[in-house]
């Protein structure tokens, strides 16, 4: 089974899953987390840019 190396935290896991990054759930959910919190940081206007495209004329 090949070593892999979580991009997380850094801890060696073994896996049979080429596409696997996380060592464990709690690794996976933390970089969702941290991917999120990175998107919001970069897209702050995306909500308001969003409905102001899409609101209806009255």
């Amino acid at each position: 089974m090949p070593m892999k190396t979580c991009v997380v935290c850094g801890k060696k896991f073994g896996t049979s899953n080429a596409k696997k990054k996380y060592c464990s759930p709690a690794c996976a959910s933390k970089a969702r987390v941290e991917k999120l919190a990175l998107w919001k940081e970069n897209n702050k206007d995306y909500h308001s840019n969003y409905y102001q495209s899409h609101k209806k004329e009255s």
